[in-house]
């Protein structure tokens, strides 16, 4: 080859690759522009001054979840106007994704907006996000489009949540104890003690609720200590609710005079709330109360405060009124109301009472753990110091292990790239052999040498048919997806919520729409809003390896309703997350009804001294395909009152692994798969072997890489989390072992650990499937205005449970000498 031809070869192949590590780069850096100030640069001010309010309900937001933004917009028009307000972010593949929302304004009145966005897996607090506000501008063909810039601003979170946090948002300003699980050890990011750290946020009023349950996304609970349901707006409550059907903890605690929760007008609030009947007596002694509020035998309760009695209504059907906490005298204090995947809990006893909180009371291991659903000790800041000081071992000294560093690999699709890259080795290999050494030599043996040239050309055009031929065989044809699923579903709860996680293959160039959800909206009812993104893996699971595109192009998503999305296609794969909520998207797993014909109470508790099986009933399920690697956790009751807070769990619970695969229709007899045979089905020390599977290396800080056989466990261990053996510091100076650190950074809000305080069966299993309908989520795509099937390929981790009658824990009445009575003045409420 001539030396000009190639100097010209290598500058344009050095050409292209500056261009494919620089453009995109440089695209993300305009959109995601790190600073360096607490501040974001400023920006010129324009006809429309836009200034950030709030970043996340509660100030929380994390990296790879969806989040709200609250904005506030004051146009310093002579009128009112249309306007356009874009938020941009970039997405895995270069691209800009813009979240887009479109208000009118009022000239010189300052006016909120949420815009609902998901932030990158590899977002930072140092990032700025570019806001743009636009004149709206309506074409001929009566599209709204962006017209002049009228407004702009950066903004970046004050701070996000690390891959160890967790927050519950509370309505109020005192956490009533929630605030003893933030406890930080030396300002580490997790429970010193656990694993993920619980932090409550206090100081939100009923306006901060955000109108789209997006922006409650990464709140684990919301606890409710002051202010009027009827503050909310009516956006505010279906956010709420749809919030709570998604597997979202709402507890009110009810003040001591003016509850209005059971009597609000608000219909669709009211019919969330437990159906009980509410007793409020005054001038209670709390003293009888101690054991439910602390393990301190010596600490002193308020002598007179208020308790509501919450009492099932006779007409509340099974999950409407589950008893969780009962008083001294048997009266119910604590009770629940399941709303699809979650919950709302009311809570009677005045946990704000002056007296309780100079006590440092409740004690969140002893109250909050069996409303929340949690495990392990909660130590103050003196407390774990003695704890460090009597083990001689740092409590920081801890082995990360994600729970979730399954998702890259179980969505991967890797296996046509890799046949092509062998195809391409072997044709090059053939070629060279062919028209070099090999070709010559045949050449030479049958003295036709003369003919080189021409042999060479002929080889040449034949392997570059091949060549063709082969990568137009190989090149993908339909739409395919590979997905992990979770799917959730309630006993007796009409709604079933999913999250997937896929990678698409668009086998074509142009752009694709991509839409999650099927149903129409009920006429005069509440719209459901699904929601879909694009993903990228978490930072805690490192670097995704994959880069940008040149031509890095924009495209719009509804930044309030992001149920559907259209963006550039490049005969690709593109990575995306979805969550769905609504009716059955498939038949589930069911009891099988027994001559009772009710199926409320086909599945039970064996009675009295009839062998060592726990439950009678037999399951079957109607879904799909067969269920592998399925567990069977059983939730008895809660462990009795007053005993000290440990590492044990709250309740009485049991795991049994079932071999083979569970064919649809096939009956599952739970006498014969519930069988107490020892300490191995103990649920607890199921947890534990979770917990160890990803054991530590000895004195080593370092990640670890998990068994990959063991991904089904690691799956079925981010469904209970929260109860995940707690770290052992008990080990001694000679035991170097770190202790490991749980995380999740891509799965929070689906642990079913709520559940464990309350009779319940809970079957895990997964289904791998196949086609058309493998995916429980509806997704639909559509190329060029035109609907088209997707085959899916994956598994789906089903999620079953199955509520049973509700046993609350006996409560020991305190050792002090004779037991105080519980007294109080009876009002009726």
């Amino acid at each position: 080859m001539p030396d000009s031809l190639l100097n010209l070869v290598r500058a344009v192949a050095w050409s292209l690759a500056l261009l494919l590590a620089v453009g995109p780069a440089a695209a993300q850096r305009d959109l995601l522009a790190p600073g360096g100030a607490d501040t974001a640069p400023a920006l010129p001010v324009g006809e429309v001054q836009v200034d950030l309010a709030r970043f996340g309900f509660s100030g929380a937001a994390r990296p790879g979840e969806w989040t709200g933004i609250r904005l506030r917009v004051m146009d310093r028009a002579e009128r009112q106007r249309d306007v356009l307000i874009r938020v941009s972010v970039p997405d895995p593949d270069g691209d800009v994704l813009q979240y887009r929302v479109a208000m009118t304004t009022n000239p010189g009145l300052s006016q909120p907006i949420w815009v609902y966005l998901r932030l990158p897996g590899r977002f930072d607090s140092a990032d700025l996000l570019n806001v743009t506000v636009f004149e709206a501008e309506e074409g001929g063909d009566g599209v709204v489009r962006e017209g002049r810039v009228i407004g702009q601003t950066r903004v970046r979170p004050p701070r996000l949540l690390e891959a160890t946090e967790s927050v519950a948002a509370v309505i109020g300003d005192r956490s009533h104890g929630l605030g003893q699980y933030g406890t930080r050890y030396q300002n580490s990011s997790y429970a010193p003690l656990g694993h993920e750290l619980l932090d409550a946020r206090t100081g939100n009023t009923p306006d901060d609720v955000p109108d789209r349950w997006l922006g409650l996304a990464p709140v684990e609970a919301v606890v409710w200590t002051r202010g009027s349901p009827s503050d909310l707006t009516i956006e505010q409550v279906r956010a709420l609710r749809e919030w709570v059907e998604r597997g979202g903890h709402l507890i009110v605690c009810l003040p001591p005079v003016g509850q209005d929760w059971i009597t609000i007008a608000n219909r669709e609030l009211a019919e969330m709330m437990p159906a009980v009947s509410i007793s409020r007596r005054t001038g209670v002694d709390l003293g009888a109360y101690s054991t439910l509020l602390t393990s301190r035998t010596d600490a002193v309760l308020p002598q007179s405060g208020t308790v509501h009695s919450l009492s099932p209504r006779a007409d509340a059907d099974p999950g409407q009124a589950m008893r969780i906490l009962n008083g001294p005298d048997g009266e119910c204090v604590v009770a629940r109301r399941l709303v699809g995947a979650g919950a709302v809990t009311l809570i009677g006893i005045d946990l704000g009472h002056p007296g309780l909180m100079q006590a440092g009371l409740p004690e969140a291991a002893v109250f909050w753990h069996r409303v929340l659903g949690r495990r392990g000790q909660v130590m103050s800041q003196d407390e774990l110091g003695q704890l460090e000081k009597r083990t001689n071992r740092p409590l920081g000294y801890r082995t990360p292990v994600d729970y979730d560093q399954d998702l890259p690999s179980s969505i991967a699709k890797s296996g046509r790239a890799v046949a092509g890259v062998f195809l391409g080795f072997v044709v090059f290999a053939v070629y060279w052999i062919a028209a070099g050494p090999g070709g010559f030599g045949l050449l030479k043996r049958r003295q036709a040498v003369k003919h080189a040239w021409v042999a060479f050309l002929a080889t040449s055009l034949v392997f570059t048919g091949l060549a063709w031929g082969g990568a137009l065989l190989l090149r993908p044809k339909r739409l395919e997806a590979t997905h992990l699923t979770f799917l959730d579903h309630v006993y007796g709860e009409r709604r079933q919520r999913t999250r997937t996680w896929m990678s698409l293959l668009i086998p074509s160039y142009g752009e694709a729409t991509v839409a999650v959800g099927d149903e129409p909206a009920a006429v005069g009812g509440p719209r459901v809003h699904h929601a879909i993104a694009p993903w990228d893996q978490p930072r805690t699971l490192g670097t995704s390896g994959r880069g940008g595109f040149p031509d890095a192009r924009g495209y719009t998503v509804d930044g309030r309703s992001p149920n559907s999305l259209t963006f550039p296609t490049r005969a690709t794969v593109k990575q995306l997350v979805a969550d769905w909520s609504g009716g059955m998207a498939w038949r589930s797993i069911r009891p099988i009804v027994d001559a009772t014909g009710n199926p409320d109470t086909a599945i039970r508790f064996r009675r009295g001294d009839i062998g060592n099986h726990l439950l009678e009933g037999v399951l079957t399920h109607e879904l799909p395909g067969g269920l592998e690697n399925v567990v069977i956790v059983v939730v008895r009751r809660q462990q009795p009152m007053g005993a000290p807070p440990s590492d044990q769990l709250i309740c009485a619970a049991y795991a049994f692994k079932r071999t083979g695969v569970w064919q649809p229709g096939e009956p599952l007899n739970l006498e014969l798969a519930t069988v107490l045979s020892g300490t191995d089905v103990l649920a607890q020390n199921y947890l534990g072997d979770l917990t160890r599977m990803s054991s530590s290396v000895p004195g080593s800080f370092g990640e670890q890489t998990a068994d990959p056989r063991r991904a089904p466990d690691r799956l079925a261990a981010l469904a209970l989390f929260s109860h995940l053996a707690p770290p052992s510091f008990s080990g001694g100076v000679t035991d170097t072992s770190a202790p490991v650190l749980a995380r999740r950074a891509g799965a929070q809000r689906w642990d079913l650990g709520r559940w464990f305080t309350q009779p319940c069966v809970i079957v895990i299993g997964h289904l791998k499937a196949s086609g058309k309908d493998a995916c429980p989520t509806p997704i639909r795509v559509a190329i060029g205005g035109q609907e088209r099937a997707v085959h899916f390929d994956g598994t789906t981790v089903v999620r079953w449970i199955y509520p049973l009658p509700d046993d609350p824990p006996a409560v020991v009445r305190p050792a002090r000498g004779d037991a105080p009575a519980t007294g109080g003045v009876e009002d009726g409420g």
